[in-house]
């Protein structure tokens, strides 16, 4: 069974490092959970994966709560 508890790179984003969407997951409940920075952390590996990922896709992957969240984290990284 799945945890937030569990090490931040846990069966999903290991098994493709080339798919960014486990990472947009993982950022999102990260986010929920309270911990901003493994958020943070997550959405820049997101990024290198897929720099150009977009806030659209971004919230249908989360939802519009989280996903307004996680782009404005977004914005922020990209300066």
């Amino acid at each position: 069974m799945l945890t937030l508890r569990m090490p931040m790179r846990w069966v999903g984003c290991q098994a493709d490092d080339r798919n960014h969407i486990p990472r947009v997951v993982l950022a999102a409940a990260r986010l929920v959970a309270g911990d901003v920075d493994a958020a943070r952390t997550a959405m820049k590996d997101a990024l290198r994966i897929t720099p150009d990922v977009t806030d659209r896709e971004i919230l249908r992957l989360t939802g519009p709560k989280i996903g307004k969240a996680l782009s404005r984290e977004i914005a922020a990284l990209r300066g």
